[in-house]
C-alpha cells in the first residue's frame, strides 16, 4: 500500500525482487504500472438519524461524519409517494429543520413523514442513504 499516493493524482509502479542486502541481490525491473488513483470511495453512511417533530415543522438530527472530504448531506423526505430529495444541495450541519412537512398533505391524511439522509464527499461520491425513519407532524 502506497500511504504517500494523494487522489486525483497518476502514479507509475514497478516492483523488483531482492534476494538479499548484503551485498545487494536484485531481480529486473518488473513491467511498469500506471496508476490514475481516484477517490471513488463514498463517505460512509450517516449513522443515528432521528426526527423530532415540532410544532408545523420536523427537525432532523444525525451524527456528523469524520470523513475529511465530507460536502455535506442531502435530505429525503417520504411523504406518501417514496422518497424525494427536499434539500437542492448538500448541507454542512449535521441537522435539518423541515418548516414545510406539516402543510404537505391535508388534514385528512395522518401527516406521517419518512426521512433519510446521504452524506456526499467534495468530488460527487454519494453513500447510501441512512435507515429511514417516522415523525408525524404536528
Amino acid at each position: 500500500k502506497d500511504s504517500t499516493a494523494v487522489y486525483g493524482n497518476r502514479y507509475v509502479y514497478t516492483v523488483t525482487a531482492v534476494a538479499d542486502a548484503e551485498p545487494l541481490v536484485e531481480s529486473a525491473v518488473g513491467a511498469e504500472q500506471e496508476v490514475d488513483y481516484q477517490d471513488r470511495y463514498a463517505p460512509p453512511v450517516p449513522a443515528r438519524l432521528v426526527a423530532l417533530p415540532e410544532e408545523g415543522r420536523i427537525r432532523l438530527l444525525w451524527d456528523d461524519s469524520d470523513a475529511p472530504d465530507l460536502a455535506g448531506y442531502l435530505v429525503f423526505r417520504d411523504s406518501g409517494a417514496g422518497f424525494e430529495q427536499i434539500t437542492p444541495e448538500p448541507i454542512r450541519q449535521a441537522r435539518y429543520v423541515d418548516a414545510g412537512a406539516a402543510s404537505l398533505i391535508p388534514e385528512a391524511l395522518a401527516r406521517r413523514y419518512g426521512y433519510r439522509v446521504a452524506a456526499v464527499d467534495e468530488l460527487g461520491n454519494r453513500s447510501n442513504p441512512s435507515a429511514p425513519v417516522e415523525a408525524r407532524a404536528r
